[in-house]
């Protein structure tokens, strides 16, 4: 079992949830340049002794931890919503989300393309079109195959002062 507030990301190493943005599938051409880009700036944290990453852990700081455990047990611990459409999935921490927009708008772009020079913008893709543009409250950008109206349908209900993240019934 977790401890309140701390992620066990494999081995005993624990990263703080609150600080947590999103958890992300290792392979495709853009999380390879972001590992590249947290290593070349001392922003790389490799928890995986040795063993194939299975898990890229995103924090708001703009670190970038590595994990052996896979996305779905790290996300079975948290509360996620899945930001791609196949397998293996990519997931943002829901709490994290502040806007789901949708690409294509010049005021949209000019986000992405500022992100982008920044390194704040993570391309979840996966070679397909981009549909939806994810605004996280960290300011990092996240660019999903997924469209927004099903993005959104994805999220938990909120239910007001003390939500527990579960669907009222």
């Amino acid at each position: 079992m977790t401890e309140p507030g701390a992620l066990n990301v494999g081995f005993g190493n624990r990263v703080l949830t609150s600080r947590l943005v999103a958890v992300l599938v290792p392979g495709s051409s853009p999380l390879r340049r972001l590992k590249q880009e947290a290593k070349a700036t001392g922003k790389l944290g490799n928890a995986t002794h040795g063993r194939k990453c299975r898990s890229i852990v995103l924090m708001d700081s703009g670190h970038v931890i590595l994990s052996a455990v896979h996305p779905d047990t790290l996300c079975d611990r948290l509360e996620t919503v899945i930001c791609g459409d196949g397998d293996p999935v990519n997931r943002a921490v829901t709490s994290r989300i502040v806007a789901v927009f949708t690409s294509g708008s010049s005021s949209v772009n000019g986000l992405k393309t500022e992100a982008g020079r920044a390194g704040r913008l993570v391309d979840l893709t996966q070679g397909r079109k981009c549909r939806s543009v994810v605004l996280l409250d960290s300011g990092q950008i996240l660019l999903s195959a997924v469209h927004p109206d099903t993005l959104c349908k994805r999220l938990p209900e909120v239910s007001g002062p003390g939500h527990t993240g579960k669907k009222e019934t």
